[in-house]
């Protein structure tokens, strides 16, 4: 009998010790509240900005989007610039964060970085590369910033990155996939139009469809905005050939706090009423460039070409995180009516 019990306590052990450790893996954006508050949060900025986790503990961030992740020229292969966000990301979901992995963004001549869509030439390196990223992060929410001029006219990369998205989602059914596109006020310009088509021609249903409302050249951002989702959203149901007036639910929407890039000034008074629009309007996702610019500029800075790369440059914003305050706040109270 004795020896019956250590045979099975052995074998219990060896058990134990096969059985794989579950990962703690993050929520996916289409079981959260709409809309979703997810400001980007990257690998640069202002070192001020709290760690994932110490955001959610401290300033409430419940959900990022992280970025970005972009090849080495030539090589169907990441770059490291991500590397110091994977702890932080897995600590973020572990107390319960909802992560958005993106991939992309403004990259111009790809000296030091390329779109994964382009550098990787073969449909299928393309989708182990995406899957492996999302798998190292532990998340199903994943996001393709296409903004580049070159990248928006290459019509091979579009095709190659929507079948490679398909094949993903053939291993990962609940990926929940976002594409990111720069807009006008009469929605997307044909170029970016023309990545969403691509899209639906690959058999890809795209989940989320977020207009960068920022450099716009408008004098009035927050109309602009507002008139972009709405004209964006008809777009969307035509390329469908969705119901009329059920666009707008997969809406996003991403302005830049403060001062853009071309001077025009978007404040906290208007990222509110932004806000309010979307929690009114029923889109999904409501994102900003960026937390880590969700700073104040100091007082000796102000008028003197502020640094909007590392604060907002919103003459009204006196603290940290507060543009995510005020936009999280606006949306919880429309929805609290609800």
């Amino acid at each position: 009998m004795f020896f019956a019990k250590l045979a099975l306590s052995a074998l219990l052990a060896i058990s134990a010790s096969a059985t794989p450790v579950a990962r703690s893996v993050s929520k996916s954006f289409a079981d959260l509240p709409k809309p979703i508050t997810s400001p980007y949060y990257v690998y640069f900025g202002n070192s001020a900005t709290k760690s994932l986790p110490d955001a959610f503990d401290q300033e409430g961030l419940t959900a990022a989007t992280i970025g970005f992740g972009t090849a080495i020229p030539g090589q169907c292969k990441l770059t490291s610039d991500m590397d110091s966000l994977v702890g932080d990301a897995k600590a973020f979901i572990a107390k319960g964060g909802v992560v958005n992995l993106s991939f992309g963004g403004a990259i111009g001549v790809p000296k030091y970085n390329q779109h994964i869509q382009q550098a990787c030439t073969d449909v299928n390196q393309l989708a182990s590369l995406i899957k492996r990223t999302l798998l190292q992060f532990n998340t199903h929410n994943v996001e393709f910033d296409i903004e580049d001029d070159q990248l928006i006219s290459d019509s091979a990369a579009a095709k190659r990155l929507a079948q490679a998205i398909v094949l993903v989602k053939q291993s990962i059914p609940d990926l929940h996939v976002t594409y990111t596109l720069a807009a006008t006020p009469d929605g997307l310009p044909d170029g970016q139009l023309a990545q969403v088509t691509a899209a639906r021609d690959a058999g890809l249903e795209i989940d989320v469809l977020s207009l960068m409302v920022m450099d716009m050249g408008v004098p009035n951002v927050l109309s602009s905005s507002r008139s972009a989702i709405t004209a964006g959203a008809a777009q969307l149901e035509k390329v469908y050939g969705l119901k009329r007036g059920t666009g707008m639910a997969q809406m996003g929407v991403i302005p830049m706090i403060g001062e853009d890039d071309q001077g025009a000034m978007f404040n906290l008074a208007s990222a509110t009423s932004l806000a309010n629009f979307a929690a009114k309007n029923g889109i999904a996702y409501y994102s900003f460039w960026s937390y880590n610019r969700d700073h104040p500029i100091s007082s000796g800075s102000r008028g003197k070409g502020v640094d909007i790369d590392n604060t907002s440059g919103s003459s009204d914003q006196t603290t940290s995180s507060e543009f995510f305050s005020k936009i999280s706040a606006a949306i919880r109270l429309v929805q609290s009516k609800n």
